[in-house]
């Protein structure tokens, strides 16, 4: 396999992306750009400089549908929420062919990928909102990822079991995976709020109407789907997402080499 820069991986990117838009419209499947995506459409017609991901959502039927439906010569889906040595309970559409390493931790366990969240309906309870993101802060914690890390594997290994006997929870991982999902899963359209539970009942969260109307935003020369009340998103997010934060701040979360084969 050869290494790859960054103009690469989002020309790889950009064919996964442009593959799942043309099975969503062919298949009625509704989405949005979102997160940095979201914003660097609006700000910048495409990635912000700093950034090297795509992210997408779907109100949960169409999510549901899409991880049954889809297929290509080309990508994989990858749910997460069926992994448990990673915190993540969304999905991924993965380039076959591809290894992406964790700089940090060494790990590889998908390749060049586009992330999709499932936007789930919320109620008014606060209970049941704190409820979920005590969970998937527990999940955070007790994550085994000493099943992937390629460094100093015996330490991670011994903080897991610290961490099961700190947090004690009495069941598999995969167990309290399933349970943030049967917690979170609901179809926006029957509750009075819908966000990205599955990264916190803060994120993106807001009346769900919003993500009933869609419209096709620029993004590298192209369109993609997008809610059109996408400034009620970026503002709940990001407060005032049109200013660029300082030079300091334009830096990557992610850090990766990226591998295709020849």
């Amino acid at each position: 396999m050869r290494l790859i820069d960054n103009a690469e991986l989002r020309l790889l990117q950009m064919e996964i992306l442009d593959d799942v838009h043309r099975f969503c419209q062919t298949a009625g499947i509704r989405y949005s750009l979102t997160y940095g995506t979201l914003l660097g459409a609006v700000r910048h017609k495409g990635y912000i400089p700093w950034d090297d991901d795509i992210d997408l959502m779907m109100p949960r039927p169409d999510y549901e549908r899409f991880l049954k439906e889809y297929s290509s010569p080309k990508n994989e889906v990858v749910v997460l929420k069926g992994i448990d040595s990673c915190v993540e309970m969304f999905s991924k559409v993965c380039r076959k062919g591809t290894r992406m390493v964790d700089k940090k931790l060494g790990r590889d366990q998908w390749g060049v990928n586009i992330d999709i969240f499932p936007v789930d309906g919320c109620p008014a309870d606060e209970a049941h909102r704190a409820l979920i993101d005590r969970k998937i802060s527990l999940l955070a914690k007790i994550c085994p990822r000493y099943k992937v890390v390629n460094r100093q594997k015996s330490a991670w290994f011994l903080k897991y079991l610290a961490k099961r006997c700190l947090y004690f929870y009495p069941h598999s991982v995969l167990h309290l995976k399933e349970e943030i999902d049967r917690l979170a899963a609901c179809d926006p359209a029957t509750m009075p709020y819908a966000g990205v539970l599955m990264e916190g009942c803060d994120s993106f969260l807001t009346d769900s109407s919003v993500y009933e109307d869609y419209i096709l935003l620029p993004f590298e020369d192209k369109a993609y789907c997008a809610v059109r009340e996408f400034d009620r998103l970026l503002t709940t997010k990001y407060g005032d997402y049109m200013t660029p934060p300082p030079p300091e701040g334009r830096i990557s979360l992610h850090q990766y080499d990226v591998y295709i084969e020849d």
